[in-house]
């Protein structure tokens, strides 16, 4: 009995003592920074996120490790995961679904270099560091912006552009700008240089609303504006369906939604 107290006395605390110090040795181990190991390229502004961990979490949580402000994404929407043999993504019983390339990822997919991976209505472009820094270098395009017509192309309900076989388009109904959406997938509008749709105004934020396509479809989405986005007068809260001469109002700016489609 005496040798079992001597033991507990002396020898538990130095075995707690090694075990504790192996746990904080691995932990320092595993956390050592990595550098860049990828990135994910917002297709609506070109902005490049790093991807910095084997795994990042992504979602509209602030805990997570990227943080999309955009309604159609859950809280907790996805994962990012480097192995060996390649890249995958996660969806973690989102709402609106992950797709990569337009494939819904059901529990887990693999990804690869230039797929492009959509949260919600959120559209990335996925890049490898490893297989970029292998790739020839060359300087990346501008961001692009979207047309704008010189000239009247609608006639009542029919587009009549003699150039262009357009459908979609915003007119700017202060300037008379009128921006071509066929070309686009999705298209930003707010007061910052990458957006596609740019109003320089101290009302608009600099990445206020989001127009995304749905198939044949446009929608619009506030993003988290500093005075809201309005659709025929209306605040809108969540992700709403454009049809033809819908009035949008982007910090008192009038943009009007134009189709020959619906």
């Amino acid at each position: 009995m005496e040798f079992f107290t001597i033991v507990g006395r002396y020898f538990l605390p130095f075995i707690a003592f090694f075990v504790l110090l192996n746990c904080a040795f691995s932990l320092l181990k595993g956390n050592k920074k990595t550098g860049t190991l990828g990135y994910l390229v917002n297709s609506a502004n070109g902005d490049r996120i790093p991807l910095k961990g084997f795994e990042t979490s992504v979602g509209r949580s602030n805990s997570c490790d990227i943080v999309l402000s955009y309604n159609t994404v859950s809280r907790f929407h996805a994962v990012l995961s480097k192995h060996k043999k390649g890249w995958y993504v996660a969806d973690t019983n989102s709402k609106t679904g992950t797709f990569i390339n337009t494939q819904k990822v059901d529990s887990r997919a693999e990804v690869e270099n230039g797929d492009s991976i959509v949260f919600g209505n959120a559209v990335f472009r996925f890049v490898d560091a490893l297989v970029e820094q292998q790739m020839p270098h060359f300087e990346p395009e501008p961001v692009p912006k979207l047309y704008i017509a010189d000239e009247e192309f609608f006639t009542g309900d029919v587009w009549s552009d003699s150039k262009n076989s357009a459908s979609c388009a915003i007119i700017n109904d202060s300037t008379g700008e009128t921006f071509l959406l066929d070309n686009f997938q999705t298209c930003l509008i707010g007061r910052s240089s990458e957006a596609q749709i740019q109003i320089d105004f101290p009302s608009v934020s600099r990445n206020h609303a989001l127009l995304s396509r749905q198939g044949n479809r446009w929608l619009i989405e506030d993003l988290d504006s500093t005075c809201g986005t309005f659709l025929n007068s209306n605040q809108i809260y969540d992700v709403q369906k454009l049809a033809n001469d819908d009035i949008l109002d982007i910090g008192g700016n009038t943009l009007v939604f134009k189709s020959n489609r619906y």
